[in-house]
């Protein structure tokens, strides 16, 4: 099992899968956003979330099995087609891909801003 974790093909299967779920997230949830304020088409973040999967799973398929998703990983796991510590960190690498794929573009390149702060003007009754 140790072998595993000093492996190179360990850790880039791990890292590709991150990188693949990552923008996964970044893109579904870019399509599911509301960017204009005329109707809402679930037919186009659908199409988004397929096209996306599949082109992510072309991509990383060759070098960790392309899972994405952490029920096919889970899956693969109960049916004893890989060890229990490949699981774990592909998990954990796609929990946090999770995470940093979520946040939108302005939450990244936010700055902190500086100056007078704004007085609102309010009419008091």
């Amino acid at each position: 099992m140790m072998w595993e974790f000093r492996s190179m093909m360990f850790w880039r299967a791990v890292f590709a899968e991150f990188f693949g779920t990552m923008f996964f997230v970044f893109f579904g949830m870019g399509a599911a956003l509301r960017w204009t304020s005329g109707p809402y088409h679930v037919f186009h973040t659908a199409l988004c979330f397929g096209f996306a999967a599949a082109t992510l799973i072309q991509s990383i398929g060759h070098i960790s099995g392309g899972h994405i998703n952490p029920a096919v990983t889970f899956a693969c796991l109960v049916g004893s087609q890989m060890s229990f510590l490949f699981p774990r960190m592909r998990g954990l690498s796609e929990r946090l891909a999770t995470l940093k794929g979520s946040r939108s573009p302005e939450d990244e390149n936010q700055q902190e801003t500086r100056g007078e702060p704004i007085e609102l003007k309010t009419q008091t009754l």
